[in-house]
């Protein structure tokens, strides 16, 4: 999760403006844009914000909303509207699954909508999920894969995980 977290924080520019929604992966987002300033970060994870919050060179936008479980996740239709308010240069979520027919799914239907939101308002979204996640099916839909533009994965994922994805939005 950490060399997904470095690859995506690769692709983030001085200056831009990105959503992450809440999940360990994105925390390693999260951790991997230490080398980037002036972003402004828009995120419904507390423990996201709280890590970022000593960095004087970003701007960290919290949503708002209810506390939901042990993931630090806040949702509801107060993140919902907050997101909504904004346009990001990129989105990054994090899945419990990602299907080539049945798109990015999670186990939090709370978390979906959030999710839906940010994708929603980005012009770039990118998910970000390890191998186990790729090809798995989690219970609610947060969106189909033809509205992603990037998958950052691990070098675990096998060939059969990988059938049935577009070349072009899938990078390893």
């Amino acid at each position: 999760k950490r060399r997904i977290g470095l690859a995506a924080a690769e692709i983030i520019r001085d200056g831009e403006i990105i959503a992450l929604g809440a999940g360990t992966t994105t925390t390693q987002v999260a951790r991997s844009i230490r080398h980037r300033k002036g972003i402004t970060v828009v995120t419904n994870a507390v423990n996201i914000a709280m890590e970022l919050s000593h960095r004087a060179d970003l701007k960290i936008i919290v949503t708002g909303g209810a506390m939901s479980g042990d993931w630090f996740a806040l949702t509801g239709s107060t993140g919902i509207a907050a997101v909504g308010e904004m346009f990001y240069d990129k989105a990054f979520i994090g899945v419990d699954g990602v299907h080539p027919e049945h798109g990015l799914t999670t186990n939090y239907p709370d978390q979906a909508t959030i999710h839906r939101a940010m994708i929603r308002q980005a012009r770039q979204r990118i998910v970000v999920a390890d191998h186990t996640k790729i090809g798995d099916i989690g219970t609610a839909l947060i969106a189909p894969v033809k509205d992603v533009d990037l998958i950052i994965t691990d070098k675990s994922v096998t060939a059969k995980s990988l059938a049935g994805f577009s070349a072009k939005v899938l990078k390893v």
